[in-house]
């Protein structure tokens, strides 16, 4: 049973993250190349990941949605810079989702990041729209 399915979504966008791993947090996470199940996303800057984890500290072993570095999504380890209460089976995080966010002090604070997924048609606009506005800057 794939957590994403085929085609959902090209990219999620996580915003409203607040305190000092914000930047890290939010952003536009593209869906990697290579098929995966679970699947993952990506930024292009920041070395951050958006990926499925198992939540093995929990009782019922559920996965959650994890934003981390390289390291934790290679291993699949619930680690990271934030981490879903949840996953809905077949769908990215979509609409305010409840996370633990590192507070930059050794704990979490529960934030509600509000998460779009993103069409490849959107994609493809907003990369068409990047691309003339780097060119007008030259």
């Amino acid at each position: 049973e794939a957590l994403v399915a085929s085609g959902a979504a090209a990219a999620v966008e996580v915003r409203s993250a607040r305190g000092p791993r914000a930047d890290r947090v939010n952003g536009l996470f593209r869906a990697d190349r290579a098929a995966a199940d679970p699947p993952s996303f990506s930024r292009e800057f920041g070395g951050a990941f958006l990926f499925v984890a198992r939540d093995d500290d929990a009782t019922n072993g559920l996965p959650v949605w994890v934003i981390g570095d390289e390291r934790a999504k290679d291993g699949r380890e619930k680690r990271g810079w934030a981490t879903s209460a949840d996953v809905q089976v077949g769908l990215p995080p979509r609409g305010p989702w409840a996370f633990n966010v590192a507070d930059g002090r050794g704990g979490v604070e529960r934030q509600w990041l509000d998460c779009a997924a993103v069409a490849i048609d959107e994609l493809r606009c907003r990369d068409a729209i990047s691309a003339a506005a780097r060119a007008a800057d030259r």
